[in-house]
């Protein structure tokens, strides 16, 4: 099933196209990763795609959208679970077991204001609301900047299992590794954006985006400059 479908995309920045004519559909069990360096639009598309900024061109959506911004846009008077449970509650849910918080490592921190968090425990809670929020049309923008190591590769591993063929993600990050990984397919936002399929070999993949990227970064550190 078709969720997302955008033709002839383009978006004006001070004066100037970020891109123009951009068009990609998503269908379910589809992973579409967003890469490139800063300015080149990334969070931009998903603005568009919610209806944030203005755009030309067409952006059709066929299915509730779950959003997840840079800023996170957590309520801080709220707990964990008031956050959680906030979208959940408009769209007249059930409400989530306590166990589910386990996966995301916030089992001890359910009733706790989210205002009292760090930065990264902060970050998980926003995932897991747009995860559980209902919708299967899922934007992810950013989501895992401020993990650590080994809670970034938890993350992940949580996309790669969890988010099935019910679903779609666009998701925009700055790090290559990230982009291998989760991506069934990645657009690449360079002066001719480009959409390839990640059906290479990681070390291979990861090769041909750094020279569609026009970059010369060596090591582990260096893949994630992009933002």
């Amino acid at each position: 099933m078709n969720l997302l479908k955008i033709e002839n995309l383009a978006i004006i920045y001070q004066y100037a196209y970020l891109f123009d004519e951009l068009n990609f559909s998503l269908n379910k069990g589809e992973r579409l990763v967003i890469i490139g360096e800063s300015g080149s639009g990334k969070s931009s598309i998903l603005n568009a795609i919610i209806g944030a900024i203005e755009y030309e061109g067409s952006i059709e959506i066929n299915t509730d959208v779950s959003y997840m911004p840079q800023s996170l846009a957590l309520l801080d008077h709220k707990t964990v679970r008031g956050n959680v449970e906030l979208p959940r509650i408009i769209r007249k849910l059930e409400q989530i077991a306590d166990d589910e918080y386990n996966q995301f490592g916030l089992e001890q921190y359910i009733d706790t204001y989210v205002s009292k968090l760090s930065g990264g425990q902060r970050q998980r809670v926003a995932l897991m609301r747009a995860l559980y929020s209902g919708g299967s049309l899922l934007l992810f923008d950013e989501p895992l900047s401020k993990l650590d190591q080994i809670n970034k590769e938890r993350m992940m591993d949580y996309f790669l299992n969890h988010i099935t063929d019910d679903y779609g993600l666009v998701y925009i990050t700055h790090d290559l590794n990230e982009a291998v990984k989760i991506g069934t397919k990645i657009l690449v936002l360079s002066e001719y954006p480009q959409m390839i399929d990640n059906n290479l070999e990681t070390d291979v993949m990861k090769t041909l985006l750094k020279e569609m990227l026009k970059t010369n970064i060596e090591g582990e550190q260096d893949e994630s400059m992009y933002s």
